[in-house]
């Protein structure tokens, strides 16, 4: 059985369009202005545009859903390791090239400047036996997936979904397929509701809040920041330890439910729905702040390809850094070269040499 048909194997939904809305307006909020209007440039559109492109092509092509998701052969498991002995990797068997950690790296690393990468440790993310140039062409030839060709169209729909993806890795109930079925086999009632734990995640929550809710909670967080964050690390280990921290949250909310009860409805507690509704607060702001520092990240590349291609000499991004190391070398150098000259211009040295005599 090939590994992309366990993937079928997933209930057909997506997030709701309200949720990828409010991590646009979150990413928005974060951004100055100067930079939304590059990213603006290099999307052909505001992030807000785009945010019901999974939602409308789940509507139409159900099949293509799965690929919203994480799957890992083994599957990860809560208490038992987010990973291989600590380790994410996307091998194409450990976790399938077209599950979401992988199609947000392989998504992102089509748009980086190969000289840019090199300044980063080596990443050990991916391990594959031939280099895998052109994700979304790959994707495309799948029978399940033949309707993302009408939304892919150019680089820019690309870089859109990768916009959709960064918000699915944000949505925790898209990790961990367990016996849960990412929560569908839960169900939960909410004042009088009832619904399953994935689409209280999916759905209920988000529509509990308005767009504009994000936009201003952002730009207050972005002031607490002292510089916008730039990735420390290879783009492929960042967004694995996104992966695991997101794994994680799963666990928590599962942790948060009686597991006397998991077989049977669950009425969920008020404690627990102000507890989720705080942590998806939390998520939409974490998700919009990674989703701006990816555009900026992005942006960054896209700057040095241009420099390489117009013959301008490559910029480091630690280039403040390293000026300053070299300042704090080069002060109290010069300084004292220029004592010594001053000490020898009036007559040092022949002071020294009548005090030897003495």
């Amino acid at each position: 059985m090939p590994w992309w048909y366990l993937l079928l194997c997933v209930p057909a939904a997506a997030w709701s369009g309200a949720g990828h809305l409010h991590i646009a307006m979150a990413a928005q909020g974060f951004l100055k202005e100067k930079s939304r209007q590059k990213v603006k440039e290099l999307l052909k559109g505001n992030l807000v545009d785009f945010a019901h492109y999974e939602e409308k092509l789940a509507a139409a092509s159900p099949e293509t859903v799965p690929f919203h998701f994480h799957r890992q052969q083994p599957e990860w498991r809560c208490g038992e390791g987010l990973g291989s002995q600590g380790q994410v990797h996307c091998d194409g068997s450990e976790a399938s090239y077209f599950s979401l950690l992988c199609a947000v790296a392989l998504t992102f690393e089509r748009f980086t400047h190969d000289a840019l990468l090199r300044e980063y440790p080596k990443s050990d993310f991916f391990r594959m036996s031939m280099a895998r140039s052109d994700y979304w062409a790959e994707l495309r030839a799948l029978p399940q997936a033949k309707h993302y060709e009408e939304m892919l169209k150019s680089t820019e729909d690309e870089l859109r979904w990768l916009a959709i993806f960064i918000g699915d890795m944000h949505q925790p109930l898209h990790w961990l397929l367990g016996t849960h079925e990412y929560g569908r086999n839960i169900s939960v009632q909410s004042q009088g509701q009832a619904v399953s734990l994935f689409d209280y995640w999916e759905t209920h929550l988000p529509q509990q809040f308005q767009q504009h809710d994000f936009t201003g909670a952002a730009r207050k967080e972005k002031y607490k920041l002292e510089h916008f964050r730039q990735f420390k690390e290879h783009p492929h280990q960042m967004f694995a330890h996104w992966g695991q921290e997101l794994a994680q949250v799963a666990c928590d909310i599962y942790g948060d439910l009686p597991q006397e009860a998991a077989d049977s409805r669950i009425e969920l507690s008020e404690a627990v729905r102000e507890k989720w509704g705080k942590l998806y607060e939390s998520l939409v702001l974490r998700g919009g702040e990674r989703l701006a520092q990816a555009m900026k990240e992005l942006l960054a590349h896209r700057k040095h390809a241009d420099g390489h291609r117009h013959g301008r000499g490559h910029v480091h991004r630690n280039s403040a850094k390293h000026l300053f190391h070299n300042l704090l070398l080069a002060v109290p150098t010069v300084l004292g070269w220029l004592w010594l000259l001053r000490w020898h211009f009036n007559g040092g040295m022949q002071a020294a040499k009548e005090h030897l005599k003495m």
